[in-house]
């Protein structure tokens, strides 16, 4: 599948039999759902590679997703869709992780997946909207509540993914309003503070930020679109406590409190970001999950604008900078040595660029631009020719193309929004089962004792090179919630207590892609289906002869 010649002449063939070739390939493979969105992904991104054949490409990959969801659907007509979004490839992955990694969005909005996402976030428990909206206050109302259950990370609540959502936001809320107090201390003003030595909220804020750096070291996280604010967060606060160890080298209270002055501003950078971030936590909302990703896309267009009009900003900034060409020499008076009146300093480019920059939003009128009083007197018409032609391209073509830009990519993702909304939800259930229960700054307290719990752990197992079913419960732990074990299996789970079994059993065993569901039978439905769909449309197209 890493072949593009082969992928190509895949695709060739398939168009000429009724895409029968693709069909036998990944029916033959051991796990064909797995060859199935493992190959879509590759045709994906041989489309935007192969410029020339990208359509063709597309419809393959659409096509291949189609088949997924067939497949899926048919095995989850025998209640086999937990087991088979747990299995594990040919790289140990879980099959729902595959899925998340390869972006197959179609295949996660499937009812089957979202069904189980659904029991995986609420993990046991059936709790109402009015229950789960209570924790989520006696979280932010009561911090010690909060605090008390994030710290109990062997709780069976504290594991619960909605839980865990909870108190990450709660902890992020808290952030934000520690942050919001460093930077805003109206009751302690930075000439108070040339001693340097941190104050209590000070204290505060750095405990947190040591939290979450923990957080993003040891949790997974998205890394597209707005998933870097929280890295982008960390490096530039530690930018500002770096400014502020920086002003101890200095020994005048002025140096000092500039120095607290620019880490406030960095901090306040860190503060607007933090409140981006809350956008990232609304991707589980059905209204606002969306809109996240609408921003995202939005932002994107914004910086391809962004480049293009940089082009024609330099370029005429560069134009009215020659145009603002001293070309007589000033009048120097009496000999005095005076400051240059208004008109008579030369006009940089970064002059020009700024003024241009600001005329994008009305702020600059051609009467109103610098005067020319060492210029010819035509210099005048240059500029306001120069200016006008300028503004005509800028304005009325570049924004319009913007406004075209950001409203195709508005109505792409609304056409979409639900299955946009469902893919956001799944990466965010799917890491906040694999997240710590503690967030920042609880982390800071169960951080150690969970390396060394997991150091203990991974001893005893090397130890013996042998796995036992207690384990191997304790290492299932995280993939079993949410799903329902049959009165077979455990008979055979009892059975097999007594029994030491080997890793590497374990891992290549029933838990493998291609053992947990029965393919061939699987397929051969597929097949059937498929074969009474064709014969429905060839007798369509017979029809339709006779009648006209």
């Amino acid at each position: 599948m890493e072949d593009k010649h082969f992928l190509i002449d895949l695709m060739v063939s398939a168009k000429v039999h009724q895409n029968k070739p693709v069909i036998d390939f990944i029916l033959a493979s051991p796990a064909p759902i797995d060859t199935a969105v493992k190959i879509a992904r590759s045709y994906e991104l041989l489309s935007l590679k192969e410029k020339e054949r990208a359509m063709e490409l597309e419809e393959m990959s659409k096509f291949c997703d189609n088949l997924a969801n067939e497949l899926l659907s048919i095995a989850a007509s025998n209640n086999n869709t937990a087991a088979l979004l747990r299995a594990i490839d040919n790289r140990n992955t879980p099959f729902l992780d595959v899925l998340i990694e390869l972006q197959r969005k179609s295949v996660v909005a499937h009812p089957a997946v979202q069904k189980y996402l659904t029991e995986l976030w609420m993990g046991s428990h059936s709790w109402s909207s009015s229950k789960v909206l209570g924790l989520f206050l006696g979280f932010l109302l009561c911090p010690p509540f909060w605090l008390g259950t994030s710290l109990f990370c062997g709780h069976k609540i504290a594991n619960v993914p909605i839980v865990k959502f909870m108190s990450y936001l709660v902890s992020h809320i808290f952030f934000v309003m520690v942050l919001s107090i460093t930077i805003i201390n109206p009751w302690n003003p930075l000439y108070n503070s040339t001693n340097l030595i941190p104050h209590w909220n000070e204290w505060l804020l750095l405990i947190w930020l040591l939290g979450m750096f923990i957080a993003e070291c040891t949790n997974p996280s998205d890394r597209e679109g707005l998933g870097y604010i929280k890295t982008v967060v960390l490096f530039v606060s530690a930018f500002a406590i770096m400014v502020h160890v920086v002003a101890f080298l200095f020994k005048e209270d002025s140096p000092r409190l500039i120095c607290l002055y620019v880490r406030n501003q960095l901090f306040a950078v860190a503060l607007l970001l933090g409140f981006l971030e809350f956008l990232n936590f609304l991707t589980f909302h059905h209204l606002f999950g969306p809109w996240a990703v609408i921003i995202r896309d939005l932002i994107k267009d914004l910086m391809r604008f962004l480049a293009i009009l940089l082009i024609f900003l330099v370029g005429f900034s560069l134009n009215m900078c020659a145009v603002y060409q001293p070309v007589f020499k000033p009048d120097q008076g009496n000999g005095n040595v005076t400051l240059p009146v208004l008109g008579a300093e030369f006009q940089s480019p970064l002059n020009t660029f700024e003024m241009l920059f600001f005329s994008l939003f009305g702020l600059v009128e051609p009467d109103y631009m610098p005067p020319l009083h060492l210029s010819p007197a035509f210099s005048k018409i240059i500029v306001k020719i120069v200016f006008g032609v300028y503004m005509m391209v800028t304005v009325v073509v570049l924004i319009n193309l913007l406004i075209a830009m950001m409203s195709d990519t508005y109505q792409r993702i609304q056409a979409q929004s639900d299955t946009e909304w469902k893919f956001g939800r799944a990466k965010l259930i799917r890491n906040m089962k694999k997240a710590s229960a503690a967030p920042s700054p609880a982390n800071v307290l169960t951080f150690l004792p969970e390396i060394i719990m997991e150091r203990c752990n991974g001893n005893k197992r090397s130890k013996g090179g042998l796995l036992g079913m207690g384990s191997m419960a304790q290492m299932n732990k995280d993939t079993n919630m949410g799903s329902t074990v049959s009165t077979g299996s455990r008979a055979s789970s009892g059975r097999q207590v007594r029994r030491v079994v080997p890793l590497e059993e374990m891992v290549y065993g029933m838990n493998k892609l291609s053992n947990v569901v029965d393919w061939p039978a699987i397929s051969s439905k597929y097949l059937d289906v498929r074969r009474a769909s064709l014969s429905v449309v060839e007798s369509l197209q017979h029809s339709m002869p006779q009648r006209e």
